[in-house]
């Protein structure tokens, strides 16, 4: 079933609001490093990504990159915050996860750990001893 026919038969029932765009939806080119048209536009303010936009997403804290605090899944695993792109070189994409680098890894498998590039990088998240990250940035490398 179509993502709009899902919607449109949720509303019709009475179910209220229907957000279509999930994350893993959104984030679906990560494994490639190839995710377009997902940032925080640097003169509105307001993130570009249907995930984003479906549920009027405000940063939690901005430098070169918005970070947006959220309970989230991404393929089971759970998802304590999103980077996307905002300004300067970097062109970064990724998740800060609750799961280890080994359950990540176990859980995605080898096309999500490479070099950023072609691949995302999965690493340790430094805040996070029990965490981890997954992120591409193509520019800075």
């Amino acid at each position: 079933m179509k993502r709009s026919a899902l919607c449109l038969g949720l509303l019709l029932g009475g179910a209220g609001n229907c957000l279509a765009m999930g994350l893993e939806e959104q984030f679906s080119g990560l494994a490639t490093c190839s995710i377009e048209n997902v940032y925080l536009d640097a003169v509105t303010l307001k993130p570009r990504g249907e995930y984003f936009t479906e549920r009027n997403l405000e940063p939690c804290r901005m430098d070169e990159a918005a970070h947006y605090c959220l309970s989230e899944r991404f393929h089971g695993l759970k998802v304590s915050s999103i980077v996307i792109p905002f300004r300067g070189p970097f062109s970064v994409h990724g998740l800060f996860l609750s799961a280890s680098v080994e359950t990540v890894r176990k859980t995605l498998g080898p096309d999500y750990d490479g070099d950023g590039l072609s691949k995302p990088i999965l690493a340790k998240d430094p805040k996070n001893p029990e965490g981890s990250m997954l992120y591409c940035d193509p520019q800075s490398q």
